[in-house]
């Protein structure tokens, strides 16, 4: 299946799960209709799950099935008309239940992992998000990085649409730090899984990330990956790094390190 076709959510939360257990010789099926045996079924986030009526038909499937909710990016607030057997949970602060477990999501469909013959520089910084999620800031960030280093560029790989299809979220091949950042938004942060952080590690790139619940749970600051509190933090971290060749070596390295774990 194409990365770019299904790179959003459904792609690593379903289509990968399902992909991974097949492999390990477990029987999957699609569709709203479980087989009748006492397997479990698993749904996603998805927020038709709120829906009285539909919440009712997952209902009727828990009465013969056991029911695995993946949350990730359901708001927390949010509460459903059915008690799942397992709640997968976007991060460990907000497991509340018996009933609830934080899991790493898993990394984006078929990642093209950083060009190691690149080298321990930083010449590209590239955000990956759906159009809602640009930050207004990127475009002061651009000009402080141009500032500090001419010839890095920054940039935005995001589709027209939300989860459209065209976008290269799982090409990291020719990028140096990956820049995770989100506008200000009512809704709550806790919610937010580490898939974009999981997803930078995995590809071998430096991420710089909100202070995000989930992301201030992983990483750890100025080793693995650095936390940006205000935007003037992106060129400022990046001068410090180009300053100070073996310590960008170092994070680098770390940064790969981590990937492995998420493998």
């Amino acid at each position: 299946m194409d990365p770019q076709i299904y790179s959003s959510g459904i792609g690593h939360n379903v289509l990968e799960l399902a992909k991974r257990m097949q492999n390990k010789g477990h029987m999957i099926s699609f569709g709203c209709i479980p087989p009748k045996d006492k397997c479990p079924v698993i749904f996603f986030k998805k927020h038709f799950l709120l829906r009285k009526k539909l919440s009712i038909r997952v209902l009727k499937i828990s009465l013969n099935h056991p029911i695995v909710l993946i949350r990730s990016d359901l708001p927390i607030e949010s509460r459903l008309i059915f008690n799942p057997d397992l709640e997968v949970m976007p991060s460990g602060s907000t497991v509340k239940k018996k009933t609830q477990k934080y899991i790493p999501p898993l990394p984006q469909r078929g990642i093209m992992v950083r060009n190691v013959n690149r080298g321990d520089v930083i010449k590209k910084i590239e955000m990956k998000c759906n159009p809602e999620n640009i930050p207004s800031s990127m475009n002061s960030i651009s000009a402080q990085l141009k500032d500090v280093d001419s010839g890095i560029s920054l940039s935005v790989d995001s589709p027209i649409n939300a989860d459209g299809s065209d976008n290269n979220w799982h090409d990291f091949s020719q990028i140096d730090i990956s820049l995770i950042l989100r506008p200000t938004t009512p809704l709550s942060n806790d919610r937010k899984p580490p898939t974009r952080l999981i997803n930078a590690w995995a590809a071998g790139t430096i991420p710089f990330v909100d202070p995000l619940p989930a992301y201030l749970e992983l990483i750890r600051d100025g080793i693995d990956g650095f936390i940006i509190y205000e935007p003037e933090d992106v060129a400022s971290l990046v001068k410090t790094l180009i300053d100070d060749p073996t310590y960008l070596a170092q994070v680098f390295a770390n940064a790969r390190k981590r990937g492995e774990e998420f493998d």
